[in-house]
């Protein structure tokens, strides 16, 4: 559903986002009048390095 809503908001092809994101990632679409605006997208800014890493045993 996410996907799909970004191709809407940016006139691409229907699965254009579909497997372009990741786990975890935030993407952010606004509405500015008539117009849709992406403003985001695959953001993982906010998830820690060491989330990537296997193996790390847990403390």
């Amino acid at each position: 559903m996410i996907a799909q809503a970004l191709a809407l908001a940016t006139g691409s092809a229907p699965f254009a986002f579909l497997l372009s994101s990741g786990n975890g990632s935030l993407s952010q679409a606004v509405r500015a009048g008539e117009r849709w605006v992406v403003r985001r997208f695959n953001d993982t800014a906010h998830l820690a390095d060491d989330l990537s890493r296997v193996g790390v045993p847990l403390t």
